[in-house]
């Protein structure tokens, strides 16, 4: 749903999460008297969290808007809604927690949530999510069923149903589901960065070159410093053999951001064109140029040969690289075997 890698200072989150799961314990039953502060202050938090890019000073703001409005009014359901979301956000992925807290914080904030309101559509699709997440997808469906009886405007209803498709091999559903979000008007870039993530990747396997760059060229209008976005978009090209469509991609990838992944799905692209061409028959100065660059990212040709040759689609750039010569073809099979 809503991932992102954050170190927040675990003492005070810590704190924060104990005293949102815990206090009030005992209001299960009452009525919730929505303080305008307790409000105030869960909106602004969660306007924080709908930023795409967020700092750890923010993210750690935005605890502590939520600390407060806890504290103000334990039995105001939507802050632990927004609890379990930030934990979500900060502590699922990558294995960061929130100390002492175990994974299941953003569960039980989110139980705590429905306790006190069991009519929070939203909440319901937080607790979808944690489902999909550990693949109990029955679990997940009835939750969203759930949300979409309460209501909610969150364009993640649409993006759990699509990830409930997608982990049972229904990808046309899935694929209606994202395109249903970007038709939305929803405002949330978290939403629309995935839906559009999510439909290149789709339109990818589908083999439909045009439409996976619009999805592409679409997503980096809203997002236009994501270099994972770019560097994902060329190695899936590359993958599939599009090595010509693939080297510009990894080249904006790098003006975003110089960084590993980026430099590999360069490299894979230039040596599959240079492949390409040398398979054709054709052994120009572009398809020489095209392996100089590719040697000076990834120079350990015998390396390059090994990870390419298990795909088919890359399977070339192995057989190029032992038709001139570069790689010794015993040692690669001896190798592979």
């Amino acid at each position: 749903m809503e991932h992102a890698w954050f170190r927040v200072n675990c003492g005070f989150a810590a704190c924060c999460f104990a005293i949102a799961l815990f206090a009030g314990s005992g209001a299960h039953a009452q009525t919730p008297v929505v303080t305008g502060d307790a409000a105030a202050l869960t909106r602004e938090a969660g306007r924080m969290l709908d930023d795409l890019q967020i700092p750890n000073e923010v993210f750690e703001a935005a605890a502590g808007k939520l600390l407060q409005a806890i504290t103000l009014d334990p039995g105001y359901a939507k802050a632990y809604v927004q609890l379990s979301r930030l934990e979500i956000m900060g502590g699922l992925e990558m294995g960061r927690r929130f100390a002492p807290m175990s994974v299941e914080t953003a569960e039980k904030a989110v139980v705590k949530a429905l306790d006190l309101d069991p009519s929070d559509g939203y909440a319901w699709v937080l607790k979808a999510h944690l489902y999909v997440d550990r693949h109990r997808l029955s679990e997940a469906k009835a939750a969203l069923i759930r949300a979409e009886k309460a209501g909610t405007d969150s364009p993640w209803l649409m993006l759990n149903w699509a990830e409930v498709f997608e982990q049972e091999g229904d990808l046309e559903s899935a694929a209606e589901r994202y395109q249903a979000v970007l038709k939305s008007g929803t405002v949330n870039k978290r939403a629309l960065r995935y839906a559009y993530r999510q439909l290149t990747g789709y339109y990818i396997l589908k083999r439909d070159w045009e439409n996976a760059e619009q999805m592409h060229l679409a997503h980096k209008q809203i997002d236009p410093y994501d270099a994972w976005a770019p560097t994902n978009f060329a190695a899936s090209l590359a993958r599939a053999g599009q090595f010509a469509r693939a080297i510009p991609r990894a080249r904006e990838a790098l003006r975003t951001r110089d960084y590993e992944a980026a430099r590999r799905a360069l490299a894979i692209a230039l040596f599959g064109q240079w492949a390409t061409s040398i398979m054709q028959g054709e052994n120009s100065k572009e398809a020489a140029a095209y392996l100089s660059e590719a040697r000076t990212i990834a120079p350990n040709l015998r390396q390059v040969a090994l990870d390419t040759y298990s795909n088919i689609n890359t399977r070339i750039i192995s057989q190029a690289l032992i038709r001139q010569g570069l790689v010794d073809r015993e040692e690669i099979f001896r190798r592979l075997n």
